[in-house]
């Protein structure tokens, strides 16, 4: 089992207080006790009786030894070293050769890189042992020299630490986006568990409102289980509008057999959850953190971590192949260099699918677990895996990496220093947000390059030489009343239409708010939501993706961007606000993946033409009465004509 699946669901890291009441008992019944609760996974309570042991016998090198193990069990790095260095010298007849090994993995996480090369040498020349531990030194040698050789890598992003009204001392970890665009994600908690009349950990769900307001999730499958299972590592395929999701129970303490299961969303509910078929989720192996696989288009396929039969040895990444009717057709072993003889674990795909992203304790780097990224593409070349860099990566463990549709923002998981911690100073994971740094340009410093048409046209036919982009035409993305930049007559924005997006789909609740007592409009708020608002994004985000991989090809394109608003003002200023809509998609278009089409636009290989129409096609069912503020702008009617339609594409 992988130390991240020790680490993440076990919470109560180091003790509440180790210099508690020490009881008359020898030091040797301390370390029976405590070598019972290490078998039992309890590793907490293992440390508590050792330390117990180490007062009593501070010179006894086993003594000295189990208390050193159980610190780096519980990540607690520092007085491991401390620890370890004990061991060594006590142990004047070498029988805990590896505590040199072990305090120079804590100086590792401990971010100690010199220090910690010098302790591998001295154990590597110093123990002429053939064995795992030596394999695993010679390894580590390699990765520590690696992180000394990349110290100043750095990828273009600014990280932050989530707030304490997310973050808390326990582990939060596994964000993920349904189709709403909140953001979710998993949080370590203690249960009475009432049988036994004692606590146990488990996770919960929640969402964050405003970027700050954390709400628990009452509706995803699992949420309001109160058995000791544990359900987290929620993803979702908005393809298919299924969330798979892990059922875990305890092997021990902090040990877990997960099983993988999915719900589909039908009638705006999620139907009873379903275990994936047997011959996937057996008794024997763990299978765990389902990730969606954007690389198969036309049937559903996740990637997990598993520790099954046939891999390469620990926590491997595993692509599995799905029917329609969600029966698994086949599963292999990821190909090319992701997997190695340790630990792969909490892959991602992102949207465009064109990488996997994981952690491993496997490949160079700079802590226990970073995170590593390959395109698919490569994976037949044999090339090794990227490392994302820092900040993203630390000296701790840096996992369950994710990221959003337009590839600008993201999140994940770590244990490093500055985390919250109730107990112990690696304890426990927090939430970091990462975003790309980049400044929007304005629309008037690409003009040049722009054109405005005047054709009163709807749609435009296909030219003859068709491209396969046409048949994904057209594609519509929606807008609130009166953004962006509202009473405004400017006819250009700074604003990204991903941003405004992102606060548009946190708006349903708002919309719904509006017809609580109308059952079939809220119905239709709902679907307007999920079928337009957060469906168009989507099919935006895909299309620019396969858009870049056609001008890096050298195929050159003219795009038609036209533009409505609803009735609501008067026709001049919809005008104005038109192109002020047509300007944040641009804007979209112009810094999607840091700025990679910013060179094609320059370069006149991708031209764009805008058709803003202002109110002249709004429906004349369209509700325009400005004192009627429901339906002239929360009705879906009246909300479906704020909108920018990408209508045609034709080759230069």
């Amino acid at each position: 089992m992988s130390n991240l699946l020790r680490f993440v669901f076990c919470v109560s890291i180091l003790l509440i207080s180790i210099v508690g009441n020490i009881k008359a008992q020898s030091a040797f019944q301390y370390i029976k006790s405590g070598d019972k609760y290490v078998l039992e996974g309890d590793y907490f309570n293992a440390l508590d009786a050792y330390y117990n042991a180490w007062i009593q016998d501070s010179l006894s090198p086993l003594t000295c030894y189990k208390y050193a193990e159980a610190l780096r069990l519980c990540n607690s790095y520092e007085m491991a070293i401390q620890a370890y260095d004990n061991v060594l010298q006590t142990d004047t007849r070498s029988q805990f050769k590896a505590a040199k090994f072990y305090k120079a993995i804590m100086l590792k996480y401990e971010g100690n890189y010199v220090e910690c090369k010098s302790e591998l040498q001295d154990f590597i020349s110093s123990y002429k042992i053939s064995d795992s531990l030596r394999a695993r030194a010679l390894f580590e040698m390699e990765s520590v020299s690696w992180a000394l050789d990349h110290l100043k890598d750095s990828s273009k992003v600014k990280l932050e630490h989530l707030p304490d009204q997310i973050n808390t001392g326990s582990s939060e970890f596994g964000v993920f986006i349904i189709q709403d665009s909140l953001v979710h994600f998993s949080r370590i908690e203690d249960w009475l568990q009432k049988v036994e009349k004692k606590i146990v950990y488990k996770p919960k769900s929640y969402h964050i409102k405003n970027n700050q307001q954390v709400i628990p999730n009452k509706d995803l499958p699992g949420s309001l289980d109160s058995s000791l299972t544990h359900y987290a590592n929620y993803s979702y395929d908005p393809r298919f509008k299924i969330l798979y999701f892990t059922a875990c129970e305890n092997i021990n303490v902090s040990q877990l057999r997960c099983k993988i299961k999915f719900s589909k969303w039908v009638n705006n509910s999620w139907s009873e959850p379903e275990f994936l078929s047997d011959n996937l989720n057996t008794d024997s192996y763990t299978y765990t953190q389902p990730a969606i696989a954007f690389d198969t288009k036309d049937h559903p396929a996740i990637y997990i971590s598993s520790d099954m039969k046939g891999g390469k040895g620990g926590m491997d990444i595993w692509r599995v192949m799905l029917s329609k009717d969600m029966e698994v057709t086949s599963m292999e072993n990821v190909q090319g260099r992701v997997n190695t003889m340790y630990n792969e674990i909490t892959p991602f795909v992102d949207q465009g699918g064109n990488n996997l992203y994981f952690s491993s304790d496997g490949h160079s780097g700079y802590g226990g677990y970073d995170v590593y990224k390959i395109s698919f593409s490569s994976l037949n070349n044999r090339k090794l895996p990227q490392n994302v860099g820092l900040p993203i990566n630390s000296s701790r463990n840096d996992v369950y990496y994710f990221m959003q549709r337009d590839s600008t923002k993201g999140y994940f998981s770590s244990n490093r220093a500055g985390s919250v911690f109730i107990k112990g100073e690696g304890c426990c994971n927090d939430l970091y947000v990462w975003t790309q740094n980049t400044k929007l340009i304005n629309l008037d410093s690409i003009r040049t390059t722009l054109t405005y048409v005047t054709s009163t046209k709807d749609t435009i036919t296909k030219t003859k030489n068709s491209s396969v982009l046409e048949e994904k035409l057209p594609i519509t993305v929606y807008f609130h009343n009166d953004i962006p930049n509202p009473k405004t007559i400017v006819d250009t924005t700074f604003t990204n239409y991903k941003d405004l997006y992102e606060a548009y789909s946190e708006m349903k609740y708002t919309y719904l708010r509006y017809f609580q007592n109308d059952v079939k409009k809220k119905e239709e708020v709902s679907t307007f939501f999920s079928n337009k608002v957060d469906e168009g994004f989507y099919k935006l985000m895909m299309f620019i993706s396969k858009l870049k991989t056609e001008l890096e090809n050298g195929k050159s394109f003219v795009l038609g961007i036209q533009a409505y608003c609803s009735p609501l003002a008067q026709s001049d200023y919809n005008n104005h606000l038109a192109n002020r809509r047509i300007a944040s998609v641009v804007n979209y278009i112009n810094h999607y993946q840091n700025g990679a089409l910013q060179k094609y636009i320059k370069g006149q290989q991708l031209k764009l033409e805008f058709v803003p129409y202002g109110e002249s096609k709004a429906p004349s069912f369209v509700n325009d009465d400005i004192k009627q503020v429901v339906k002239s702008i929360y009705d879906p009617s009246a909300a479906a004509e704020r909108r920018v339609s990408i209508i045609y594409i034709k080759a230069q």
